[in-house]
């Protein structure tokens, strides 16, 4: 998953995670994200994943679009901390940071096997030992 983050703007703290692609973003009613700066249009831009799952953004709408202060004709590929620039705002391009839980019964469970193949081999191990001195 990816974050777009605004670095930049009225909006400057706040983030979109993104799950799904084409993901549209600018000022319209039917945009996945709103941003409300100047010089931000309806359908501004879309993130989306060449083949291959490679990032990019494209430019749909009339409005301008730059990645680190380049200007983008139509699409630019999106790399870790990119700055996409929007008008008036500026995001920063990033992965979603991993979510580790924390899986209590798997370990539990995995300990336990651990355990019991621990004791069956001692078992195992003072039976043999019997077996042979006696």
């Amino acid at each position: 998953m990816f974050r777009l983050s605004v670095t930049e703007g009225r909006q400057q703290g706040t983030w979109a995670d993104i799950s799904a692609e084409p993901f549209r973003v600018g000022k319209g009613a039917n945009d996945d994200w709103r941003l409300d700066d100047r010089g931000v249009w309806e359908g501004h831009a879309v993130f989306e994943l060449k083949p291959g799952g490679l990032p990019r953004m494209r430019r749909s709408g009339e409005g301008s679009l730059a990645v680190n202060a380049e200007p983008v004709a139509s699409a630019a590929r999106l790399r870790d901390g990119d700055r996409i620039t929007l008008g008036a705002t500026v995001l920063c391009f990033t992965r979603t940071p991993a979510v580790w839980r924390r899986l209590v019964l798997l370990d539990v469970s995995a300990w336990s096997l651990f355990g019991a193949v621990v004791a069956l081999e001692l078992g195992l191990l003072a039976w043999l030992l019997s077996s042979l001195s006696g």
